[in-house]
């Protein structure tokens, strides 16, 4: 497996160490939820270490996972849109403050 070199230390992305992923996410300023979908990308999205007919199941375990939480996202989001907390912080509908927040 081909491995690429980090523009920040010069080393191979395996050999890379979390404070330097840190580091670059620090300089990006980005939020933890960004950070999560980042690490979780670098895991799971370049395979994840897995193979053949495990990666298969792999990626079939994911989706159910994904379509589980997007149920569960727009659940939340039809019980926060019957409310006015959107006002809360200075919004004028459920959607805007949705889409800015989310």
């Amino acid at each position: 497996m081909e491995s690429s070199t980090s523009p920040v230390s010069g080393r191979s992305a395996r050999s890379a160490g979390w404070g330097q992923f840190l580091f670059v996410f620090s300089v990006l300023m980005l939020d933890t939820k960004q950070m999560f979908g980042i690490l979780l990308l670098m895991s799971v999205g370049c395979g994840g270490g897995v193979f053949g007919a495990e990666r298969r199941e792999r990626l079939l375990t994911l989706a159910r996972e994904s379509d589980r939480i997007a149920l569960e996202f727009s659940r939340v989001a039809a019980g926060f849109a019957e409310t006015d907390e959107c006002e809360e912080d200075g919004f004028d509908s459920p959607i805007a403050w949705i889409k800015a927040n989310c």
